[in-house]
């Protein structure tokens, strides 16, 4: 049996005498694609902010990779090199294209340069195309009606 990419035991987080996750367990494997569904204020955005180690948990074992990441001492920007979030928030840079937004990633974080044979904005614009957006690559934030902001940002 394979280890799963990502797995969680008995989550627990609060705030103040607020529970807001108690004892979740999650198992995702690789090429899993999961959907957190619940009403607002249920503690869906909570979870991946734990999941993604911005948040400290009060309780459980955040496995990723095989390894464990919740030990507050873990260097938590290692691992977020590995992983990757998107919020349903749209929290774009808005001096800043959408493309430009899209790439930071690849090029600040993983050092991805522009070459010959491979570019990130190739990448996303392919992306882009596929998801029937391409006019929203080349837009700036503040142009962007708020459902389009969405759409890019998500």
């Amino acid at each position: 049996m394979n280890t799963p990419l990502m797995k969680v035991s008995n989550l627990r987080k609060t705030y103040g005498p607020r529970v807001v996750l108690d004892d979740i367990d999650l198992e995702v494997d690789v090429h899993d694609v999961i959907c957190l569904i619940g009403s607002s204020g249920s503690g869906k955005s909570t979870l991946l902010r734990c999941l993604d180690l911005l948040e400290d948990v009060d309780d459980g074992v955040i496995e990723f990779e095989g390894r464990e990441v919740s030990d507050p001492r873990i260097d938590k920007r290692a691992v977020r090199q590995r992983m990757g979030m998107v919020f349903q928030a749209y929290n774009l840079f808005r001096h800043l294209t959408v493309l430009d937004n899209v790439t930071l990633a690849p090029r600040r974080v993983h050092g991805v340069a522009q070459t010959a044979n491979f570019t990130p904005y190739v990448v996303a614009g392919v992306l882009f195309v596929l998801l029937a957006l391409p006019l929203i690559a080349v837009t700036d934030w503040v142009t962007l009606r708020a459902a389009r902001r969405q759409n890019a940002g998500a």
